[in-house]
């Protein structure tokens, strides 16, 4: 399958991802609902790695799509209220 092709390509890749293609790309499964667990824990490893460089939008794509999802990382989680708090002020 296509779709289970691309997953397993980025869950190799996804350590390399920029910030905007680690929530893109969590995004895009979880919009039509396609639940890979190691492609999850790849981009999950990847965004707590670079959880300080994820911008806003970033931060609310991935959010929304483990929500979506129900993937569940308690590390992940952590990390991406940590990364929302510290924006708030921004705003």
């Amino acid at each position: 399958c296509v779709t289970q092709r691309l997953a397993s390509v980025g869950a190799q890749l996804s350590c390399d991802f920029r910030p905007q293609e680690i929530g893109n790309t969590a995004w895009a499964f979880a919009r039509v609902q396609l639940m890979n667990v190691p492609l999850m824990e790849s981009i999950s490893a990847a965004a707590r790695a670079k959880i300080g460089e994820l911008n806003a939008q970033e931060l609310s794509n991935l959010s929304w799509s483990l929500a979506r999802l129900e993937f569940r990382d308690a590390q992940l989680r952590d990390a991406l209220s940590a990364g929302a708090i510290t924006r708030i002020w921004n705003y």
